[in-house]
């Protein structure tokens, strides 16, 4: 609100755009887990001659047909390859890291298709009849949530999206044309959803796959701070406002276990679902969740090793002194991905994050001691101290925005704002006894209270103290406890 509509411009596979008198970018199909994807060749020029012919694949797949929207279309790829100077590739290097071929192939596990993973995930379900099934997934990973739109379809009931992304992302597609999932999807709220008994078998698909929100959660400070959190974490920990998880839920962890993303936090939650009796089935990963059962209902939406050793060699047929450059991956998996591009007889180069490197036709190099030019900003939390209130800081607290140097001192603040309160622990009058144990009635701070949805003169939204406190059967303030209705077994 306050912004001007952004310029959007529409990019094809095919289409040429001049970014500056120096560089043209191309779009190509490649196949991941959002629909229609691209991949760019960046040509450069110095004076007025190319230098570097640069192909950035992103996250993609080669060798797979895609459940919604194009696959990787080789032979266009082939054609922009053998028409543009090739240079070099940013290598996907997201597959597990092996030390060798032997360490590989005695290790490394074939991909079971789209047919096979919903295959795994119906007979997953039929072990746990009549259980409600709730599937975090990864929210713009379209072709992994249609493993479940498929597995639902064939179960003949209706699914329900949970999670403002998967929302977005579904309105985002049919927008675009695609309605794939239009014969699945449940119209109406969760509320509705649970309680339509032409719905028999409830099966929701919801944010969460990562735990996003949970580790913002535990490091909450003051009763004012917005916490972003996807719908599994709140469900996990208890805060859910339509869902309760108990011994009738199935939950389908089909997104592996990642150290580098929720290596802490997925465990977690799934462990405070497991608390709460719900039943935990997960994909394989390198760490073991308790007694939980595995079984693959996904695949990576990354190549692995046999399929990059295939692309190299298709690009060997088409090119000549190409350097790739393994991308979107630890050193670990970077130098992996130059092992398999050795193989093939392949040139590969391992950088960095943060190193900056110089390309041209035959050269590839790290500029020493460069320091590409970065902005830093440094985000300010100040919380409402009830014992010595501010009548500046709102109940719900503040938050301001600054510039920081690289040894993150401040340079100047450029903006602030009042906080939210985005989660509900406990119930709707969590909020409201917040100080309760501080102040009587009648002894709050001289300002305008302010109440679910009104706006402040800053245009933040503010959730505040109401004036109105809750109190036991004995006169005394009384505290929400987000756990109320927990049994001690249930942990």
């Amino acid at each position: 609100e306050g912004l001007e509509a952004p310029n959007v411009e529409i990019v094809k596979p095919g289409d040429n755009i001049r970014v500056s008198d120096d560089m043209i970018v191309e779009g190509f199909s490649v196949a991941h887990s959002i629909v229609d994807s691209l991949g760019y060749h960046t040509m450069t020029f110095v004076d007025g001659k190319p230098n570097a012919g640069v192909i950035n694949n992103g996250d993609f797949l080669t060798e797979e047909e895609m459940p919604v929207g194009r696959a990787f279309e080789m032979e266009n790829f082939k054609d922009l390859i053998s028409r543009k100077p090739v240079t070099h590739i940013l290598m996907d290097s997201t597959m597990p890291a092996f030390n060798d071929l032997a360490e590989e192939k005695a290790k490394s596990s074939p991909r079971i298709g789209f047919d096979k993973a919903v295959e795994n995930v119906l007979g997953v379900i039929d072990d746990n009849k009549g259980k409600v099934i709730v599937s975090p997934v990864i929210s713009r990973s379209v072709q992994n949530i249609a493993i479940d739109m498929e597995a639902a379809r064939r179960l003949g009931t209706k699914v329900y999206l949970d999670g403002k992304w998967l929302q977005l992302v579904s309105k985002a597609m049919s927008l675009s044309g695609y309605k794939d999932f239009d014969d699945v999807l449940y119209k109406g709220s969760l509320k509705q959803y649970l309680e339509d008994k032409k719905v028999s078998k409830k099966y929701i698909v919801c944010t969460g796959a990562f735990a996003q929100g949970m580790e913002e959660y535990e490091k909450n400070q003051g009763a004012g701070n917005q916490i972003p959190m996807a719908s599994a974490t709140k469900m996990a920990l208890g805060i859910h406002p339509d869902i309760k998880l108990s011994e009738d839920f199935l939950i389908l962890s089909r997104q592996r276990i990642i150290d580098e993303i929720n290596g802490v936090t997925g465990p977690k939650m799934l462990q405070l679902m497991a608390a709460q009796r719900a039943t935990i089935v997960m994909s394989p990963s390198e760490k073991k969740i308790g007694n939980f059962r595995e079984i693959k209902m996904q695949d990576s939406g990354h190549l692995n090793a046999d399929a990059m050793r295939n692309y190299v060699r298709m690009v060997n047929e088409q090119c000549s002194g190409v350097t790739y450059i393994p991308i979107h991956g630890n050193m670990e998996q970077c130098r992996n991905s130059k092992r398999v591009i050795n193989d093939c007889g392949g040139e590969a180069y391992v950088s960095a994050n943060q190193d900056a490197l110089v390309l041209g036709k035959g050269i590839t190099y790290d500029m020493d001691n460069y320091k590409a030019p970065q902005t830093w900003i440094g985000c300010k939390k100040i919380v409402f101290d009830p014992l010595n209130p501010d009548p500046s800081i709102p109940y719900g607290g503040k938050v301001e925005y600054w510039l920081i140097d690289e040894n993150y001192l401040p340079i100047e603040k450029f903006m602030d704002f009042d906080a939210t309160r985005g989660s509900k622990p406990g119930d709707k009058d969590y909020y409201d006894n917040q100080f309760a144990d501080k102040y009587e009635e009648g002894s709050l701070p001289n300002r305008e209270p302010m109440h679910p949805g009104k706006r402040s003169n800053n245009d933040g939204y503010m959730r505040g103290f109401n004036g109105k406190i809750k109190r036991t059967k004995g006169g005394k303030p009384r505290k929400i406890n987000p756990l109320k209705g927990k049994g001690r077994d249930d942990y």
